[in-house]
C-alpha cells in the first residue's frame, strides 16, 4: 500500500468512529505531556515571544523521535533517527532555543556564504540546538508555515543516549545535521546530514538524503531547494553569531515557576532584537535601479599586530580559483591553521536600496 493509501484508509476509519483528526491530536499531547520525557524536553516557558514560531512545538520535535527511538527504534525513520541524536546532546544544555529577529532573517537570507570554512571547527553557542523563526518567514513547498529549524554537530566515536530506557546511537564520523519542522497535517520533518570525511564545508550543493517525514517518504519537487535554503540558513545564522556577538541578547530565569508544571520561567534568547537592515535611497525616477537587496557577504580581517611575525599568512599569498575565489582544498592544513590563527570573518551586510519599484 502506498503512503497517500494508507493515510486515506486511517481517515476514513477515523471518521467511521466519529474521531476527528483535532481529537487525535488532543490526545496525543495529552499522553506526551504526562510523560517523564516531556517534563525533560520541555524545561523552560519563555515569555514574549508571540511573533515567533512556538518552542513548545519544537520540544515535540524532540519528543517524537525520543518516543519512536524508545518505542521500536528498529523502525524509526531516517528523519527521527537524525533528530533523537540531537536531543540527545541539547539535553546537556537544557534544550537551547534562539528567536529570530524578522529584519536579522532577511539580511542573512541574503548574504552570501564565506569560501573555506569547515564546520567542524566552526565556534557554536551549542553543539545543537534550534533557531525559532518569525512567524510566516519561511514557508514549505506546500505553503505551510516553518515553525523552527534545528541542528547539531555529532563528533566521530560520540555515544549518544538519552536516558537509560533509550538506546544508544555511536556516531560513526563528524556529522552536521539541519532539519526543519513545517507546520502541516502530514508529519513532514526534513533533514539535511553532512559528512565531513565527503563534505568539510560549508557549501550549497545538492542534498543527498532521500526521506523524509514520519513514514520515510521520498523526496519531492522543491524538498532539495528548500533544503539547501535551510541549511544556508542555520550555517548563515551561525556565522552572524559569530561575527556579530552583540546581536544576541541571552535570556534569563525569571525567579518563579509554573505552579501548574514546575517548569522555569525565562526571558528569551533573541537574535538581531533592535536589528534594522541598512537601506540606500537611489529615488524613485525611471532611471533609478529596480528596488531590491544588494547581497552582504564575509571578508577575512586581520586580527591584532601581524607585523614581522613569521608565522601570518595573508589573504594575498593563498592560492586562487578562476573566479578569485580562495581554492581551499589545495591549501594544506599547517597553512590553514596558520592564516585563521590571525583572522576572522568579518560581516559586511546587506543593504536594501530603495529604488524603482518593480
Amino acid at each position: 500500500m502506498t503512503y497517500e493509501g494508507f493515510r486515506q484508509s486511517v481517515l476514513e476509519e477515523m471518521a467511521a468512529q466519529g474521531i476527528s483528526k483535532a481529537d487525535l491530536r488532543a490526545a496525543y499531547v495529552e499522553e506526551m505531556e504526562a510523560s517523564e520525557e516531556w517534563r525533560i524536553l520541555y524545561p523552560r516557558i519563555y515569555q514574549g515571544t508571540g511573533g515567533y514560531g512556538s518552542p513548545k512545538r519544537a520540544a515535540e520535535t524532540y519528543y517524537m523521535a525520543v518516543n519512536w527511538m524508545m518505542d521500536n527504534a528498529a523502525t524509526a525513520p531516517a528523519a527521527f533517527r537524525a533528530i533523537y541524536c540531537a536531543a540527545c546532546v541539547a539535553k546537556e544544555h537544557a534544550f537551547p532555543v534562539f528567536f529570530v529577529d524578522a529584519q536579522l532573517l532577511s539580511a542573512v537570507l541574503n548574504t552570501d556564504p564565506p569560501s573555506g570554512v569547515r564546520w567542524t571547527e566552526m565556534k557554536l553557542p551549542f553543539e545543537a540546538g534550534v533557531f525559532c523563526l518569525p512567524r510566516g518567514a519561511l514557508r514549505y513547498v506546500d505553503g505551510s508555515e516553518v515553525n523552527h529549524l534545528g541542528w547539531l554537530r555529532a563528533h566521530k566515536g560520540d555515544a549518544l543516549r538519552f536516558n537509560e530506557r533509550a538506546p544508544a546511537v555511536n556516531a560513526l564520523n563528524d556529522a552536521f545535521l539541519v532539519y526543519a519542522q513545517p507546520l502541516n497535517d502530514e508529519g513532514t520533518v526534513l533533514f539535511s546530514n553532512l559528512n565531513a570525511d565527503e563534505r568539510p564545508y560549508i557549501d550549497n550543493s545538492e542534498v543527498n538524503d532521500s526521506w523524509r517525514g514520519t513514514f520515510d517518504l521520498p523526496l519531492t519537487s522543491g524538498d532539495d531547494e528548500f533544503l539547501r535554503l535551510c541549511r544556508s540558513l542555520v550555517f548563515g545564522l551561525l556565522m552572524v553569531m559569530n561575527a556579530r556577538p552583540a546581536l544576541i541578547s541571552y535570556g534569563r530565569r525569571e525567579g518563579k515557576q509554573s505552579k501548574k508544571t514546575r517548569r522555569e520561567f525565562w526571558t528569551p534568547n533573541i537574535i538581531g532584537r533592535g536589528y534594522r537592515a541598512q537601506r540606500e535611497h537611489q529615488g524613485g525616477s525611471h532611471a533609478s535601479p529596480k528596488a531590491g537587496w544588494r547581497h552582504g557577504h564575509y571578508t577575512h580581517q586581520i586580527i591584532g599586530n601581524v607585523r614581522n611575525n613569521p608565522d601570518f599568512v595573508s589573504a594575498g599569498s593563498l592560492p586562487r580559483l578562476f573566479d578569485g575565489r580562495i581554492d581551499w582544498d589545495s591549501i594544506d592544513d599547517d597553512t590553514r591553521v596558520k592564516f585563521w590563527r590571525h583572522h576572522y570573518h568579518h560581516w559586511l551586510e546587506p543593504i536594501w536600496v530603495d529604488g524603482q519599484a518593480s
